[in-house]
């Protein structure tokens, strides 16, 4: 705050209770406060006394989830505010975003006295594993078996219901089998690999006749 003193009967020296001995005076109050300043010309001096209001600085606070896979999005709530501006350009409470990086997200609180207080919030992105799939074959014999095995991520759930990186199912039908592939930090991605299973040939034999003679 900058006060300065307007004096009829043009004083020499100034006094103020905060130490300034100038017509203008700078100050940095912590808490309400009342200032006094003396203008002396001559022998007469009189007095004023100004009080600066202090009001207090909102609490602003960011709430949301700071750690999410990429893809995904996150909801960040700012609260401790009348008003919000954020540096992604909103000015609600409550936004939305996708970041593909690690993100900083900053928030600009204020309240009715038009106190402001900035908020920060981290949001670290995860990244999703590249699940790759190898099999022994895309195409076998109805009823035969087929090796399909899973590499890029921690842990993996089968359509068939089994776990781990590796299955052999028995192929009676072209199907599709997918993986859901997890990293160590809980992120997941999908692949899929579709076996073909080929039909068995039907096999006739017919002869002649069916009965010989020995030697014929």
């Amino acid at each position: 705050v900058t006060f300065t003193s307007t004096s009829s009967g043009n004083p020499t020296s100034y006094s103020w209770s905060s130490g300034g001995s100038a017509a203008t005076e700078v100050v940095t109050p912590a808490a309400t406060t009342a200032y006094t300043v003396t203008g002396t010309s001559g022998s007469c001096s009189s007095s004023t006394v100004e009080t600066v209001v202090v009001n207090p600085l909102p609490t602003v606070a960011i709430t949301g989830t700071n750690t999410i896979c990429n893809g995904q999005s996150v909801v960040l709530t700012a609260g401790g505010a009348n008003t919000y501006s954020w540096n992604t350009s909103a000015t609600t409470n409550t936004i939305s975003d996708s970041p593909v990086t690690n993100t900083t997200y900053n928030v600009i609180g204020t309240d009715l006295n038009n106190c402001s207080l900035t908020a920060t919030f981290v949001v670290t992105v995860n990244a999703t594993p590249t699940i790759v799939l190898g099999t022994s074959s895309v195409a076998v014999c109805a009823g035969n078996t087929v090796s399909i095995g899973a590499t890029g991520a921690n842990t993996y759930t089968w359509s068939t219901g089994a776990n781990g990186a590796l299955i052999v199912p028995t192929v009676t039908a072209t199907t599709n089998y997918s993986v859901i592939g997890e990293s160590a930090l809980g992120c997941t991605s999908t692949s899929s690999v579709s076996i073909t299973a080929n039909a068995s040939p039907t096999v006739n034999a017919a002869s002649s006749t069916s009965l010989l003679c020995v030697g014929q």
